[in-house]
């Protein structure tokens, strides 16, 4: 497609060369598959996949290499850094680290409550037995205090 559209314009109009279309091709293969992150933690998401894919795509040897797979991985290298940039500039960092204190001091404080629950429900029939005890033993003075 991409293609079609460079070759009808002639690829000049664009200040493109036949010899940049393969960086171009490759640019738009990162682009389709890493859009533009709309939330920190995507784009978080987005700089491990694309870190791993580069640590993945440099895994093969670079005499079997093509130059296409030079390309893809110099625009994903090219793509990282724009997010790497974004994620910096938007505070990302302290926005998920944040994010993250407070869902941690909120499942805290859930656990506590059901913790808090639970000994207090076998605190209450412990307290129940002990005041029943005291009871029996009250009627039990109080019995033999009136016969005699």
């Amino acid at each position: 497609m991409w293609n079609n559209f460079l070759g009808d314009l002639g690829g000049s109009s664009l200040g493109m060369s036949q010899r940049d279309l393969p960086f171009f091709n490759a640019r738009q293969k990162v682009n389709d598959k890493y859009y533009r992150p709309t939330a920190c933690e995507q784009a978080d998401l987005y700089l491990k996949t694309i870190s791993d894919e580069i640590v993945t795509s440099r895994a093969i040897p670079l005499k079997s290499m093509t130059e296409e797979r030079r390309l893809y991985i110099q625009a994903l290298e090219e793509k990282k850094a724009e997010y790497e940039g974004s994620f910096t500039m938007n505070n990302c960092r302290e926005k998920i680290t944040e994010k993250r204190l407070k869902e941690t001091a909120k499942l805290s404080t859930q656990m506590s409550m059901a913790q808090e629950t639970t000994v207090l429900g076998k605190n209450y029939k412990e307290q129940k037995i002990y005041i029943g005890i005291g009871a029996l033993v009250l009627l039990v003075g109080l019995v033999v205090i009136i016969k005699e």
